[in-house]
């Protein structure tokens, strides 16, 4: 995602995202493209959450200079496991039970306020795949990865292995824990941790998880 900030030296221009969930974090600076401009560049990671984004350059000759983008869902498989988590995240429930089976299921049986027990907020949540392409065969495809949440007031992030069954067509899933008829494979540290932290345990614990 690039863009131009107002003229200035680039090492004096400080750069903070706010992300569509809420959180602000820090990114790298601009750089210098010469004609007196400078270049940013910032691409979506799998694990990004979809939506619009704001960034702020604070330093430039012209003060705080604002600009905002979207980011969408990709296409395929791993796009409905965005827009899952997409509602999840906003414990928009209807939305999210119209996507993911499993999510329909809690609700009709338990009710919104055993997903919000099972979604606390305040917390940052994050998706993680292993592999976003998957594995397809006549059922549609398995995605193996890991729901990722900072709970703030534990000051704790948890990564938890899942697996991610997306419906011929795209549109439809179920999300369940890995292993299945056991006890959830997860692990936890202290304060807020940058998901893709995480991907050696999904590359190393979960993808190693058999679905079956």
């Amino acid at each position: 995602m690039p863009t131009a900030a107002a003229a200035a030296a680039h090492d004096t221009i400080t750069v903070t995202i706010d992300e569509p969930n809420g959180v602000t974090k820090d990114a790298d600076p601009p750089i210098a493209a010469g004609n007196s401009t400078l270049r940013w560049d910032w691409s979506a990671s799998d694990q990004d959450p979809i939506g619009d984004y704001t960034v702020h350059f604070a330093g430039t000759d012209a003060g705080t200079v604002d600009h905002t983008f979207t980011v969408n869902p990709v296409d395929g498989a791993f796009g409905v496991v965005q827009r899952a988590g997409q509602a999840i995240a906003k414990n928009d429930w209807r939305a999210a039970a119209a996507i993911d089976h499993r999510i329909k299921d809690e609700l009709d049986q338990h009710g919104a306020a055993f997903l919000d027990a099972e979604y606390p907020t305040p917390s940052h949540m994050y998706w993680l795949p292993y592999d976003a392409s998957g594995e397809t065969n006549a059922n549609g495809t398995t995605i193996v990865g890991a729901f990722i949440t900072y709970i703030e007031a534990d000051d704790q992030t948890t990564a938890y292995c899942e697996l991610w069954s997306v419906d011929p067509g795209d549109e439809t899933m179920r999300s369940e824990p890995l292993p299945r008829g056991g006890n959830q494979d997860k692990t936890s540290r202290t304060g807020e941790i940058d998901p893709n932290d995480f991907y050696s345990f999904v590359s190393d614990d979960c993808s190693n998880l058999t679905p079956n």
